[in-house]
């Protein structure tokens, strides 16, 4: 985090070794980020189950003025929008069947008025894979960046960044969002911040 960002952080806490939950300021609204780590497809039920509930409880006590981001590996391949899912999951998801996790997921959304962000935008699917299998040809849309609906207009763009200079299979995530009241573009002093 650089020290400008710092310098907006109110609070953060560790939920689990899996979930963690950070509060930001900004001058126009107060913005919490959620970050999360789900299981895998493989994981027991049980476990996935628990990441839920604590989840669910994490995203309750998130006062409802907030911006709230929901973001991280959700191990959980969306695939297209399928019929009545027009508010939760957009256009722009990656080709290819819904994952086990991704079930579980797309229905936590619209359950906590939430829209999977990473799915509104038209990217080339290059900018749109998060993750590359190790042998390399197979690629999935699995990490995630997810809104509190009434602040979908706030998020200006979110796509995945190839070769980040990191060890690891996944891409780097970014989501540009526009930290307004109502996601409308504000004057040329508006805040942007860049989400992992």
């Amino acid at each position: 985090m650089s020290k400008k960002v710092a310098q907006c952080l109110d609070s953060w806490r560790p939920i689990s070794d899996r979930i963690v939950e950070a509060r930001f300021f900004s001058r126009l609204i107060k913005t919490t980020v959620i970050q999360v780590y789900a299981p895998t497809n493989e994981a027991d039920n049980e476990v996935k189950d628990d990441i839920y509930e604590q989840l669910q409880k994490i995203v309750d006590e998130v006062p409802r003025h907030d911006m709230l981001l929901v973001i991280g590996d959700w191990n959980a391949n969306v695939g297209e929008q399928q019929l009545g899912e027009e508010g939760a999951v957009g256009r722009f998801g990656m080709t290819g069947e819904r994952s086990d996790n991704g079930e579980p997921f797309v229905s936590f959304c619209p359950l906590n008025n939430l829209a999977m962000a990473s799915t509104m935008f038209p990217h080339k699917e290059i900018h749109r894979y998060t993750w590359t299998s190790p042998n390399g040809p197979y690629h999935n849309q699995i990490d995630h960046v997810a809104v509190r609906s009434n602040f979908k207009r706030s998020v200006q763009d979110v796509r995945a960044y190839r070769g980040a200079d990191c060890t690891s299979h996944h891409n780097l995530v970014i989501a540009k969002t526009l930290l307004s009241r109502t996601g409308e573009q504000e004057s040329s002093t508006s805040q942007k911040i860049r989400d992992r």
